[in-house]
C-alpha cells in the first residue's frame, strides 16, 4: 500500500456510508477528503458501494466528481452514472472483477453487500424464510 494513502476497512466504509447518507456539510467535506486520500485501485469495491448507497443528492454534488477524479488519477476507466439503472450490483461487479490488485477484504465486503441485497429481494418476492438466513457469496476457484 502507498504510505500516503488511507487504509479502508469495512468499518471505515460503513462510517463513510453513514456520512454520505446525511446532509451535514462537515460530514461531506470529511468524505471528500477521505476519498481523495485512498488507494483507488485496492479499494474500488468500497468506492463503488459508497457511490451506490449514498443519497442521490450527495452522489451528484459530492461523490461523482471526486470518484471520477480519483479513478482518472489511478488510470481506472469506469463509466459511472447517477442513474439507478446503472447502479445494479451486476454492473458494479463487472467493473470490479475486471481490475487487479483489489484487496480481498474489499471484495468480500462488496460480495457481502450484494448478498444482503439478494436476501432482501428474495424476502420481497415472498420467500419469508430468508428472514432466518444470511446469504454468503463465495467466489468459485
Amino acid at each position: 500500500m502507498d504510505n500516503n494513502k488511507l487504509e479502508l476497512t469495512p468499518e471505515v466504509c460503513d462510517n463513510i456510508l453513514q456520512m454520505l447518507k446525511s446532509n451535514d456539510k462537515t460530514n461531506l467535506t470529511v468524505v471528500q477528503e477521505t476519498i481523495r486520500h485512498i488507494n483507488v485501485t485496492e479499494n474500488l469495491p468500497y468506492l463503488l458501494i459508497m457511490f451506490k448507497e449514498s443519497t442521490v443528492e450527495n452522489r451528484k454534488t459530492v461523490f461523482l466528481s471526486i470518484i471520477k477524479e480519483q479513478l482518472n488519477a489511478s488510470c481506472i476507466s469506469i463509466t459511472l452514472s447517477d442513474n439507478p439503472k446503472d447502479l445494479t450490483y451486476n454492473k458494479l461487479y463487472q467493473e470490479v472483477k475486471s481490475h487487479q490488485n483489489i484487496k480481498p477484504e474489499a471484495m468480500e465486503y462488496f460480495l457481502d453487500k450484494f448478498a444482503a441485497s439478494l436476501g432482501s429481494v428474495m424476502i420481497s418476492w415472498g420467500f419469508s424464510f430468508m428472514e432466518d438466513f444470511d446469504l454468503k457469496l463465495i467466489p468459485k476457484k
